[in-house]
Formats: structure tokens, C-alpha cells, sequence
């Protein structure tokens, strides 16, 4: 069954009643392996400079800006904004987006010649940077590759310091690859796991087109209902389709529900828990919230954890008091026949007030895993210095105040932790997935052994050299011994598989 034999769809508009602003439609085989993004530019040079205005001014003594200075807000209002989608950092297509802060409206879906389509509605802001990663039929080693070789070209340009360097990079190699490096390593850890819980379940399982994002995440204060202020508030996964074809070998439907549920649990959590991992630093560790963590938290509380059908339903949203939108969908959920999950009351954790839910289909054990506000993934909240980074760059023109922005006291060894943590992810993701990929073309132990092998060798060569070489000499050095083990492994696969 090949169900990639679709269309993927992005439509933002202006609001839920406005003219269309960006339509992209493409078949999948186009976007296989590519990385796309939703941002924003300022739209005139006007614009641009009330941004750069709110850079603060380094200290003449220390020729560093305290993070302390840095603002928690801009003056959305006052800037306004072009909409880019891009496809691997080429603009496909803009338009005027309006106000920083705007609320605009987003469709987003995939086609299936067996079920039609699959469409999702978002709320973009405008402001934010919105990475999205389309997985197929699984995650690819050679993309896992090519994500960690752009990662370390980036890190090695941030690390020269040299302006000329500096000005060559652009929001979509520093801001996207960070944030695209993110759900990819979400779905392709979840896809290793997948292949180990169905051989110890006895099922089997394929992935069918899914989809996510991972975005800056913006808050807009209104006055008289009109966009005022803006602020970075952190990041947030929101996943909106993950499928799969499974099949218990014995055709046991109990077994194969209980599987269902079980990944399905695994895939909320690593909303939080990939996030957490790739943005964690020794002395600065990021502190994401998910579905499952947010039940976990009110439980830890001591809070009422409800499991919600329509025999209790009236009794349950008597009783517990969260977001409207919320009990408004856990109830539409219930009388559509699904089973729910939540808490009794709103949690706080580090700042994000909200709750948790679980609407679960009884018939598959399918579901959706959610956070108050309706997304379908988790929040994270990061170091204030890397936030503001983020949020400056993300809506950029490209990285032209990055100079400026790296002279944040402390912000240099933040990104240098970041840039390493995610590139050993997907270093090790590479290696992994190209097992995986041998094992599935049946070839024999000694040529797993040896694809894993010389994987795991690339990887240690890299961060040894790391270690003893300057930035540009890593960054070819890395590239040498990509280019070799990528060599060698394709021949054991050729020979041997």
C-alpha cells in the first residue's frame, strides 16, 4: 500500500472569513525529505528598523548586552508584515500579512487516493516561525545526515564571530534548521520505537503520511480588541496527523488496540520530551509540557484525573473547571462516541496555565493527545537570552541583526550547547536509522554490524576532531568523514544486501 501518492495543502488566510493569502499545493513525492516553513519578514525598511531599535546597546565596558535589557515585548502594531512559504529556505510564494500579532487562519491537510483528505485548521500569528516536516513512509538517514552536516555548517560560521560570515546566513539556516532538526528528530525516534514495540507485540506496522510542526510561539495582548503588544513565549510542538498501517500477526483486536494506545501515549510524551532534549543545556535546561505530563502533574497535585464516557459525562464538566474551548471539545468528543482523559483543574507549570486531555477512539485506541488551547503537542519554555534570539531572528529579513543579537552576554555558550545537543541527536539518529534501513533490506548481521559500525565510527570521528580543530577545520573534516562512511556503507549495502 502506498499511500504518499497524495497532495500536501497550506492555506493561510487572513481569518476564518478572509481573502486567501498564500494557497500551496504540491504532491508528496515533491516534498519527500524537504524541510518547510511558514515565517514572516518585516515589510518595509520602516519596519524593519522599529525592530532593530529594540536591540539593546551593548556595554561600553564589556562590549556585551545584559540579558537583563533585553525586552519582554514589541510594539506589534507598529510593524507590519510580509507571509513567506518556503521549501528548503526557497520562497515558494508571500503575501501581506498584516500586523505583527494578527491572528491569521491555516489549513493544512494531506492527500489519500484510499480516504480523501486529511485537512487540520491552525491559527498562525503573525510573527512566528512555523517549521513543518511531512513523514512519508518513514525517516529517511541520509535526511537525518544531511539535517546534522547543515547544523554543524551553521554552528562553525556562528563560532568565527566574523561579520562577513555572519551576514551570509539566513533565518532559515539558523532559526529553521534548528526547528526543523527538532520534528524531524521527533518523528524518527518515535519511527525507531514503533519498529521495536511491533516485533516485541507481534504486529506490523508501517508509517502512512503524517504530519507536524514546531514553532516560536507568540503571545498578542489587545486593546479594544485590536492586536497591541507582542511577546515570545516559548516554542510549541503541534502534531497534527501521525498514521500508520498496523496488523496483528494473529489478528487479535484486543492486542492490537492495546498497541495502539501504547504508542500513541509515546508520541505525546516525546512532545515534550524531544523539545526538552534538544534545547537542554548543562546550565540551562529547557522544561517542556505535553498531554500526558500535564495528567501526570495534576495527579502529582492531587487532583481528580477523570475518565470521561457518556454515563458520566454531565457529572464530570460539572465539576471540573477548565479552558471553555476545552470542555467545549472534551464534550463534543464524549457524544461523538470517544472516551476522555483530563484533570479536575488548570495546572500551572513555569509560567503556562492550561490543561491536559485525552480523547481516545474505544474502537482502535487511537486518539488525540492535547494541551488547553486545542494543539495537538506540547509547549516549551527556554532560556530568556536563546527566546529572544529566536524570536528576533525567526521574523527577520534574515540574519542581518545577528551580529548585534550574538553580543548577548552568555548567549554564545547557550547556542553552542543547543547546536551540539541536536547535532549528536541526529548524529546518532543516522546511525540508527541506516540499521534500521539494512535490517529492513534483509541484508545479513555481518552487514548490519558493519553499516552500524562505521556509522557509529563517523560519529566519534567527528566529535573527536571537535575537540582538537578550529571551527572551518571541523567543518571540513566533518564533511570528509560524512562523505567517507556514507561511501563505505552504501558499498557494504550493495554488496552484501
Amino acid at each position: 500500500m502506498n499511500e504518499a501518492e497524495g497532495w500536501v495543502q497550506n492555506v493561510p488566510q487572513a481569518s476564518s472569513e478572509g481573502a486567501r493569502l498564500i494557497t500551496i499545493s504540491e504532491p508528496t513525492v515533491k516534498l519527500a525529505g524537504k524541510g518547510m516553513a511558514v515565517s514572516f519578514k518585516p515589510r518595509s525598511q520602516a519596519d524593519e528598523d522599529i525592530i532593530a531599535s529594540y536591540i539593546p546597546a551593548p556595554d561600553p565596558q564589556t562590549g556585551e548586552i545584559d540579558p537583563n535589557q533585553l525586552p519582554d515585548t514589541l510594539p506589534g502594531y507598529l510593524i507590519n508584515l510580509t507571509a513567506e512559504f518556503t521549501i528548503d529556505g526557497e520562497v515558494q510564494d508571500s503575501a501581506n500579512a498584516g500586523t505583527m500579532g494578527t491572528t491569521l487562519y491555516e489549513t493544512m491537510g494531506v492527500y489519500s487516493p484510499a480516504k480523501g483528505w486529511h485537512r487540520s485548521v491552525n491559527h498562525p500569528i503573525a510573527g512566528e516561525y512555523r517549521a513543518m516536516a511531512l513523514d512519508l513512509q518513514g525517516s529517511s538517514p541520509e535526511q537525518a545526515e544531511r539535517l546534522q552536516q547543515e547544523l554543524e555548517q551553521t554552528k562553525a560560521i556562528l563560532e568565527t564571530g566574523d561579520e562577513l560570515q555572519l551576514a551570509t546566513l539566513t533565518k532559515h539556516q539558523v532559526v529553521g534548521d534548528l526547528l526543523g532538526g527538532t520534528i524531524f528528530s521527533y518523528f524518527a525516534l518515535n519511527n525507531v520505537q514503533d519498529e521495536i514495540a511491533a516485533q516485541s507485540a507481534d504486529i506490523v506496522t508501517y508509517r502512512a503520511p503524517s504530519y507536524g510542526l514546531f514553532r516560536t510561539d507568540l503571545t498578542t495582548s489587545y486593546w479594544f480588541g485590536l492586536p497591541r503588544d507582542v511577546n515570545f513565549s516559548g516554542l510549541v510542538m503541534d502534531v497534527d496527523l501521525v498514521t500508520h498501517q498496523t496488523v496483528d500477526t494473529q489478528n487479535n483486536q484486543d492486542r492490537w488496540r492495546q498497541f495502539n494506545q501504547a504508542i500513541n501515549s509515546r508520541y505525546s510524551a516525546m512532545e515534550h520530551l524531544v523539545p526538552e532534549q534538544m534545547f537542554s543545556t548543562e546550565d540551562n535546561p529547557a522544561e517542556g509540557i505535553s498531554a500526558v505530563k500535564a495528567l501526570a502533574i495534576a495527579s502529582a497535585e492531587g487532583q481528580k484525573i477523570y475518565t470521561i464516557d457518556q454515563s458520566n459525562l454531565n457529572t464530570a464538566l460539572n465539576a471540573i473547571e477548565l479552558e471553555d474551548h476545552s470542555e467545549d471539545e472534551i464534550r463534543n468528543a464524549v457524544l461523538a462516541g470517544n472516551i476522555v482523559t483530563t484533570h479536575q483543574y488548570q495546572i500551572n507549570f513555569n509560567g503556562w496555565i492550561g490543561e491536559g486531555y485525552i480523547i481516545l477512539d474505544p474502537d482502535t485506541g487511537s486518539g488525540a493527545y492535547k494541551i488547553g488551547g486545542g494543539e495537538n503537542g506540547a509547549w516549551v519554555a527556554i532560556k530568556t537570552a536563546l527566546d529572544y534570539f529566536l524570536f528576533i531572528l525567526g521574523f527577520g529579513t534574515g540574519a542581518g541583526n545577528l551580529a548585534e543579537i550574538k553580543l548577548v552576554a552568555g548567549l554564545d555558550e547557550i547556542l553552542g550547547g543547543v547546536f551540539a545537543s541536536i547535532g549528536r541527536i541526529l548524529a546518532g539518529l543516522g546511525v540508527v536509522l541506516a540499521g534500521l534501513d539494512a535490517v529492513v533490506s534483509e541484508c545479513g548481521f555481518g552487514a548490519v554490524t558493519g553499516i552500524v559500525a562505521f556509522g557509529i565510527a563517523g560519529v566519534a570521528l567527528s566529535l573527536t576532531a571537535a575537540l582538537f580543530l578550529g571551527p572551518a577545520a571541523v567543518l571540513i573534516a566533518a564533511t570528509v568523514i560524512s562523505l567517507g562512511t556514507s561511501f563505505i556503507q552504501s558499498q557494504i549495502k550493495e554488496d552484501f544486501c
